[in-house]
């Protein structure tokens, strides 16, 4: 028997796990992020506070992985500077 396809809501709090990691990287009281997310079917849309990316290099790089992950998946995830 194959195991059961997971659902759209676990796809999305494990979406949103990972991105907690990678945002909180560095272990540091963080009082706000400049990121929205938003979905529509498989399409996700990461929007990210432009200056923020320009100061945190590694974390871009970091996201632009984890986007290449979420394709293998079967989704898009889209990291749009805001």
């Amino acid at each position: 028997m194959l195991p059961e396809k997971p659902s759209r809501v676990k796809w999305l709090l494990t979406l949103c796990l990972r991105l907690a990691v990678v945002f909180m990287r560095r272990r540091q009281p963080v009082t706000s992020l400049p990121v929205s997310l938003e979905t529509d079917d498989q399409k996700l849309i990461l929007r990210v506070g432009r200056k923020w990316l320009e100061d945190h290099p590694l974390t871009r790089y970091t996201l632009s992985l984890e986007a290449a992950e979420w394709k293998k998946a079967g989704f898009t995830l889209d990291i749009i500077p805001s």
